[in-house]
């Protein structure tokens, strides 16, 4: 169980908390210290030996930190929980037996939506599609390069996996979970809990936390998958795998990415990082995606389909709230939130608090 944490201070206690709490036998809880320049080492130090700490004078970025804490994790089970997030106490007890089977390298799971004060949002990511089998899972990262994922906090990693990647290398992506769970599927089965199992917290330091929008996360989230996309092909390479991949571009089949793009293109055009994207080719490649992608369920196919017509047609100026209203919960009006809901869009949250105290 391990902890990277760069200036949460006041939100890294709930984090080791709920750590702590975890009911599991044999757990060791580690918390890296990134370089923080706020009070988040005192925090950390205040445990004394209840867990064991990593400090690292000058953040140099996440993946050293991951390293780092790879190398000093004894576990044959690795988690790593975002510092502003918590976890449930029966994650790593509902993830041991699929890790103890040997033939998977990750098992995935829900995470809740709360907010900076504790608060839930009523919602649980990714909306999981009945029955993501591990030979779903693999199809689709085969023809997109991606597949329903949940961030770092909610994904827990065999051992023997991670020992075939780390040391990342520190020029490819912003965080390890985008190398980890592009090619976990090409590992073994990658096996899904289609439960809550950690808490998610939506704030003004994180991308997706706040009530406006901040388009120039779209770059960051394209650069993202892109690089997921040549991380797959470079291993399948480098491995000389006898999995093979259909011609142009993956992520063009992958609603998710196509929403991203379009939203760069009508919010920012002039930083958009796909210079041949056009508004009417991404529309046809979203509409297109919609009713080809395997796992998604009915309904989310028509809303994101009326999603794309929407955002290529609609006035500049009512773009915006498109997309906030498409990537950002936490900014949702609550009678479409328990719509969305009621439509199996969205999955519901756990309706408990989580683990750890609100603030």
């Amino acid at each position: 169980m391990i902890i990277i944490c760069y200036n949460y201070a006041h939100y890294v206690r709930f984090a080791i908390d709920s750590a702590l709490a975890l009911d599991y036998p044999d757990k060791e809880v580690i918390v890296v210290d990134n370089g923080s320049t706020d009070n988040s080492r005192a925090v950390i130090e205040s445990y004394g030996d209840r867990i064991r700490r990593i400090i690292i004078e000058h953040n140099e970025g996440p993946i050293p930190a991951f390293n780092a804490s790879f190398r000093a994790a004894k576990g044959d089970m690795i988690y790593w929980l975002d510092a502003d997030d918590v976890v449930a106490p029966d994650a790593l007890l509902q993830a041991a037996p699929l890790i103890g089977r040997g033939d998977v390298p990750k098992v995935q799971f829900r995470l809740e939506a709360f907010d900076g004060q504790g608060r839930s949002l009523g919602t649980s990511y990714p909306n999981y599609p009945d029955n993501l089998t591990p030979d779903k899972v693999l199809k689709d990262v085969l023809t997109t390069a991606l597949y329903p994922c949940p961030p770092t906090t909610g994904n827990i990693y065999a051992r023997w996996f991670l020992e075939k990647l780390i040391p990342l290398p520190t020029d490819v992506f912003d965080g390890a979970d985008g190398a980890f769970n592009t090619v976990a599927p090409l590992y073994g089965k990658v096996e899904t809990i289609n439960r809550v199992l950690a808490y998610n917290r939506s704030h003004d330091g994180n991308y997706w936390g706040q009530g406006h929008l901040k388009p120039e996360m779209f770059k960051v989230m394209i650069k993202h998958d892109l690089a997921r996309e040549a991380k797959l092909r470079e291993y399948l390479e480098q491995t000389g795998s006898l999995y093979k991949l259909p011609k142009g571009r993956l992520n063009d089949r992958a609603v998710l990415h196509l929403q991203y793009r379009l939203s760069s293109l009508r919010l920012l055009p002039e930083q958009h990082v796909v210079p041949d994207d056009t508004v009417p080719a991404l529309l046809l490649k979203g509409l297109r995606a919609c009713a080809t992608s395997p796992n998604i369920k009915f309904m989310q196919r028509l809303l994101a389909a009326a999603w794309f017509i929407g955002m290529a047609l609609a006035p500049r100026p009512l773009t915006k709230q498109l997309a906030v209203l498409r990537f950002n919960s936490f900014a949702r009006p609550r009678l479409l939130t328990r719509l969305l809901r009621s439509l199996g869009v969205v999955a519901p949250g756990r309706q408990v608090p989580p683990a750890s105290p609100s603030l």
